[in-house]
């Protein structure tokens, strides 16, 4: 989302937190939480402050959605909002130029399908990776960093489904035969491109959900 889309809908839920009915003003509160966390990340002050004062009055509740989307609407403004986000965009360009060279791999008949499958299980761990890294919850569940590892906690705290986990396994599977040797077991260019399918729909829908 583009800084100028965020101010428009910052300020437009800041109009809505002025409601006078309670049942509005908790609402106002619940989307103004929801799209911090969307657009500063789950680890952020403006989202951390909300979520610390989840249950409280719905007069509280109101002044403290006031507050952080006033205090994000600043940032913004104040161009300080990409700088901060800098890293993760970098990290995301990374990820998607690797599945890039990837499908080139697969596309051409000059080489082995394992090299793709080993370029797609270490996107799809480089992206498990920084979505636990902004959970900390999450983090401290993961004791030995794999794919599979990051996997599990996601799954066990809510943030991605037994079919998410499932598919991931059998991602996982592929990326470990390619980059152990048993290249018979991904020799399947059909196989692996539904791989990268897969992990592409899942990167693209899996933290939007």
């Amino acid at each position: 989302m583009e800084n100028s889309e965020i101010l428009i809908h910052a300020k437009n839920l800041l109009g809505r937190c002025g409601m006078s009915n309670d049942a509005g003003a908790i609402a106002a509160f619940v989307e103004a939480r929801q799209f911090i966390r969307a657009v500063a990340g789950p680890r952020s002050e403006f989202f951390q402050t909300l979520n610390r004062y989840e249950g409280q009055s719905s007069t509280w509740l109101r002044i403290y959605a006031q507050g952080a989307l006033t205090a994000l609407i600043n940032h913004v403004e104040n161009g300080l909002f990409e700088a901060e986000d800098f890293r993760s965009q970098i990290r995301a360009d990374v990820v998607s130029g690797y599945l890039e060279m990837a499908a080139e791999i697969l596309q051409g008949k000059d080489q082995h399908p394992a090299a793709a499958a080993m370029i797609i299980g270490a996107s799809l761990e480089q992206f498990l990776r920084q979505w636990v890294e902004e959970e900390p919850e999450v983090q401290d569940a993961v004791k030995k960093p794999s794919i599979g590892a990051f996997a599990q906690a996601l799954r066990k705290h809510g943030h991605i489904s037994k079919q998410d986990l499932k598919d991931i396994t059998s991602w996982a599977g592929y990326r470990n035969d390619a980059a152990h040797g048993r290249f018979d077991d991904v020799d399947d260019r059909k196989r692996i491109l539904n791989m990268l399918e897969g992990v592409n729909h899942f990167m693209r829908f899996a933290r939007s959900s």
